[in-house]
């Protein structure tokens, strides 16, 4: 049986990891999701399901409440990850890790339906064509974006760093802000949304519920249009799709997030068609910050505001607060 020693794992291996002691209370399923990044929640609640993962000796569901010091055992899946040369903008990279401006359109990882051309796979090419044979790393996910949204995003280089990174994501200890241009203008220039989410019965989407889980998002108008804001939010937790439901939820979805109730572009009272080059949710992941993972000290990371949402705004007359875009 193999133990976890944070050597590179293989398809198949038998593991056996011990929860690190900073954690408090995390679901099964989301913590293998955090160690194993490339299996969606869904693909590991079925992994789960399908074989005896032992927590502590005893067969335990998927919404089994983890501690420091527990004990996991488990085999890991197969799986098999192709490299595709795909353009990549890397904003920085180390021994450790690899933060990368992700574009719209991209997905994060292979999924069913979406086996290559994903962000990993062409990493994955990246870390196998330029550099040499001892320095060739396997990138492992460490959180995600949608396949609309753009922006700041890390990888580790190994299975240490990886769950180092992760477990900062899901004890909430990193601080992520996005960019959103949204419809309509924002009650205040700032404020807070503290609204529960939970999955639609769909489960296309979220919905504010009083029986969901906690969600709190802080927003500062950047600029204001006449019937469109660019707002910066900061995510106090990271449910998914929190950002978009939030907005929306308060009467200012995201610009085409027709989702969740995202319209056709208008201004100044004419009906524009959207074009070619904001034709997504115009959503941006702006500043990541954590700390490293070999170093502990704390690191920053930006992605500029994306040129399809930057061209835009630029279209939009009179603003507010003449806000240098160029800034972000």
């Amino acid at each position: 049986m193999a133990r976890f020693n944070h050597n590179e794992f293989r398809a198949g291996e038998y593991l056996k990891i011990t929860v690190s002691g900073n954690y408090k209370s995390i679901r099964l399923d989301n913590y293998l999701c955090a160690r194993f990044g490339n299996l969606s929640r869904a693909k590991m609640q079925r992994i789960i399901k399908a074989q005896d993962i032992l927590v502590n000796s005893i067969k335990s569901k998927p919404s089994r409440k983890l501690r420091g010091g527990d004990v996991i055992e488990f085999y890991l899946p197969d799986r098999e990850l192709v490299a595709d040369d795909l353009p990549i903008d890397i904003i920085a990279e180390d021994d450790a890790l690899v933060v990368v401006n992700k574009q719209p359109g991209i997905i994060i990882h292979p999924a069913r339906g979406n086996p290559r051309a994903t962000l990993l796979n062409a990493l994955l090419h990246h870390a196998t064509t330029n550099f040499s044979e001892k320095n060739q790393y396997k990138p492992m996910v460490v959180h995600r974006l949608d396949k609309e949204t753009s922006g700041t995003v890390v990888f580790a280089k190994s299975p240490q760093y990886a769950q180092i990174l992760a477990e900062q994501f899901a004890s909430r200890e990193t601080q992520k802000i996005y960019l959103a241009l949204v419809h309509g203008k924002l009650p205040q220039k700032t404020g807070k949304i503290e609204e529960p989410l939970m999955q639609h019965p769909s489960a296309e989407r979220q919905v504010v519920s009083e029986n969901g889980k906690y969600a709190l998002s802080l927003w500062d108008v950047i600029e204001e249009y006449e019937e469109f804001s660019l707002v910066k939010v900061i995510l106090k937790t990271g449910r998914t799709h929190q950002i978009r439901c939030h907005l929306s939820h308060i009467g200012n979805p995201i610009v085409a997030d027709t989702l969740y109730g995202g319209k056709k572009i208008k201004s100044t009272g004419q009906e524009l068609q959207m074009s070619s080059s904001l034709d997504r949710v115009a959503l941006h992941s702006w500043q990541l910050k954590f700390a490293h993972p070999v170093t502990n000290k704390d690191v920053e990371y930006i992605s500029p505001l994306p040129k399809d949402i930057y061209s835009f705004c630029k279209t939009l007359e009179n603003p507010k607060y003449s806000f240098d875009l160029k800034a972000l």
